[in-house]
C-alpha cells in the first residue's frame, strides 16, 4: 500500500495455517481462501480468512489510495456452496462464481459481491484507478454467466470478461470476449496517468 505494507493473497487446505500469530482454522471445504497483512520489515500485522463449503481461492489483490484492499477470486465448486467472510454470506449460482470484496486497512470487510451462472466463473486479475474506481478482469465456462443480473450465454468453452465497478461495488460497465473458440484473461493494468484498462490472456 501507499505506507510501504504488504499484502498476501491465497488459499490453504487441509490443516489450520498460521500466516503470523494468527491461526486461521481449516474448515471442511476443498480450500479456505485467506489474506494477511504486514509491514514493509515483514512483521505481521493482521489475517482474515472466508469459511466456505467448497473450493474458495483468492488469486488477486490492489490497494487503493486510501489503502482499503481489494480482492478477487472465487468460492464454491457446486451448487449449494456458499461462503462467509466476517457478517457477510454469499451463495454459489453455479459449479463455482467469481468473488469481488473490499476491506479497510485493518481488513475490516466493507463490502462483498459475487458474479456468475451456471458453471464455473473467477476473478483472475483487478485493478484500481486515481478515484478508486475498480476494474475487475476474469473467466467464465459454458453455460450462462450473469454480471450484475444481467445473463450472457457462452458461445464457447471459455470466455472472458472485463468490468468496472465505482468504488462502493456497484457496476459502471462490462465488455465480454465470447467466441466459439477459447479466450482466457490473465492479467490487468490501469494506467494512472490517462486511466485506459490494459489486458492479456489467451485466445
Amino acid at each position: 500500500d501507499s505506507q510501504g505494507n504488504v499484502i498476501m493473497v491465497g488459499y490453504f487446505k487441509g490443516s489450520d495455517f498460521s500466516p503470523g500469530d494468527t491461526t486461521l482454522m481449516a474448515s471442511s471445504s476443498e480450500f479456505d481462501l485467506y489474506l494477511a497483512k504486514y509491514d514493509g520489515d515483514g512483521n505481521f500485522m493482521w489475517a482474515s480468512q472466508g469459511v466456505g463449503s467448497g473450493e474458495d481461492m483468492l488469486w488477486d489483490v490492489v490497494c487503493d489510495h486510501n489503502n482499503h484492499i481489494i480482492v478477487t477470486g472465487s468460492f464454491g465448486n457446486f451448487t449449494s456452496a456458499s461462503i462467509s467472510l466476517e457478517s457477510s454470506s454469499l451463495a454459489n449460482s453455479g459449479m463455482g462464481d467469481l468473488l469481488l470484496a473490499k476491506y479497510d486497512s485493518n481488513g475490516t470487510l466493507l463490502w462483498a459481491k459475487r458474479e456468475g451462472g451456471s458453471s464455473r466463473d473467477w476473478g483472475r486479475s483487478v485493478d484500481v484507478d486515481e478515484l478508486g474506481n475498480i476494474y475487475l478482469g476474469g473467466n467464465f465456462k459454458g453455460g450462462t454467466f450473469n454480471i450484475d443480473g444481467t445473463p450472457i450465454s457462452n458461445l464457447g468453452q471459455y470466455g472472458f470478461f472485463l468490468a468496472k465497478y465505482n468504488p462502493s461495488g456497484n457496476l459502471i460497465w462490462y465488455r465480454m470476449g465470447n467466441t466459439p473458440s477459447v479466450e482466457i484473461i490473465r492479467n490487468i493494468v490501469v494506467a494512472p496517468e490517462t486511466g485506459n484498462v490494459y489486458a492479456y490472456g489467451d485466445f
